[in-house]
């Protein structure tokens, strides 16, 4: 049941907040002693920093989570993210190679956790993604 009245503010500020709480913890273990969760939760920190070398180091630390519990959804959403912003970003020369890794494993964690909406922003961006090619494509084919 969601809290009605003064608790309710305070809902969004704890889903930022436990994450960030999580990576600092997780931070001042060596990456070989990190469970699932904490490997994720650094991860995290990492991949929203846009940049090639954290993007680099939150790649290993979702195929770390994903190596210790193959069926964690949300490691694979995290890969997802990890390919799709490395083929936008052009940190690899194998932008369509990436993609396509991308969409296995957002593919996997919607079999894995349908219900979980962050898998479905990543099929969104997927989405989106595409849509943008496609425009870029007619846009040089002539159409207007």
């Amino acid at each position: 049941m969601i809290p009605r009245g003064p608790t309710r503010p305070c809902l969004p500020l704890l889903e930022i907040r436990i994450p960030a709480h999580k990576a600092a913890i997780a931070r001042q273990a060596p990456v070989e002693n990190l469970d699932v969760w904490s490997a994720y939760h650094l991860a995290l920190e990492h991949v929203y920093r846009f940049n090639r070398g954290d993007n680099g180091v939150a790649m290993g630390l979702f195929e770390r989570a994903v190596r210790l519990d193959p069926m964690f959804a949300r490691a694979h959403a995290g890969l997802s993210f990890i390919h799709f912003q490395s083929a936008f970003m052009h940190y690899t020369n194998d932008g369509r190679g990436r993609a396509l890794e991308g969409r296995e494993h957002v593919d996997l964690a919607m079999r894995l956790s349908p219900l979980d909406p962050l898998h479905h922003a990543m099929i969104a961006t997927r989405a989106f993604t595409h849509m943008a090619r496609v425009q870029q494509a007619l846009l040089q084919a002539g159409f207007r």
